[in-house]
């Protein structure tokens, strides 16, 4: 009956009764996992969470498992609540990409604030970086996660300690974070950008699918050729 629930009925539900359904399964979501799978699935559905339920899957770490089983618009939407929670989750990655920074980096002459002997992170870099990638991956389209991440670097930032050796007022680890501040923005301008041709493309086939059924309709008949222009 459950596997039923689950498969069945919960995907036909629309948002109403996708809510009701979870504030009555909701309580079960650490209990057997027979009973979990339901709460589990209507959160799979729900394209925006109450804020109620995004605090316990936030707060509670008996469900530190579950909330990773869920999708990536559902954690973001976890981690919104919590920045304590995204920081245990996002530091390893960002003090691992700085690592990547100072050991791989490409030599260059002063380049902004950047001093003569400091080095940047490549383009190659950057789209080899499974910590830059998945952080990206976890910021998303989130103001609020970019906010907590860039004071994350802005910590580590002030953290690190600054040199006054002549005019260089530039620690190399101070640039360092820098170089990942600018990484990061970089990196999620081009997700913005793939997204958005993406969405350019899906718009486009829509649109084709459009006219080719008007014209079906105006000559009162689905033709091959039109078959074929709707699966091309």
């Amino acid at each position: 009956l459950l596997r039923q629930l689950v498969e069945e009925r919960i995907p036909r539900m629309d948002e109403g009764q996708l809510l009701a359904l979870l504030e009555r399964s909701f309580p079960f979501i650490d209990g057997y996992p027979e009973l979990k799978q339901v709460p589990v699935a209507l959160l799979k559905r729900l394209r925006k969470i109450p804020p109620d339920y995004l605090k316990i899957l936030a707060d509670a770490p008996a469900l530190r498992e579950t909330l990773a089983m869920l999708p990536m618009g559902v954690q973001q939407q976890a981690w919104e609540q919590s920045k304590e929670l995204f920081e245990k989750k996002a530091a390893p990655l960002l003090d691992k990409y700085a690592e990547s920074v100072k050991r791989y980096h490409l030599g260059a002459s002063a380049c902004g604030f950047f001093p003569a002997q400091e080095k940047i992170a490549t383009d190659r870099l950057r789209a080899q970086s499974p910590s830059l990638s998945k952080l990206v991956e976890m910021v998303g389209p989130s103001a609020t996660l970019f906010g907590f991440l860039h004071e994350f670097i802005e910590a580590r930032f002030l953290g690190a300690e600054a040199s006054s050796r002549g005019a260089n007022l530039w620690h190399r680890g101070r640039s360092v974070w820098c170089a990942v501040l600018g990484d990061l923005l970089l990196a999620l301008q081009k997700q913005q950008q793939q997204q958005q041709e993406k969405r350019h493309g899906q718009l486009q086939r829509v649109q084709k699918l459009a006219v080719t059924i008007d014209l079906a309709v105006r000559e009162g008949q689905l033709s091959a050729d039109i078959v074929s222009s709707i699966q091309s």
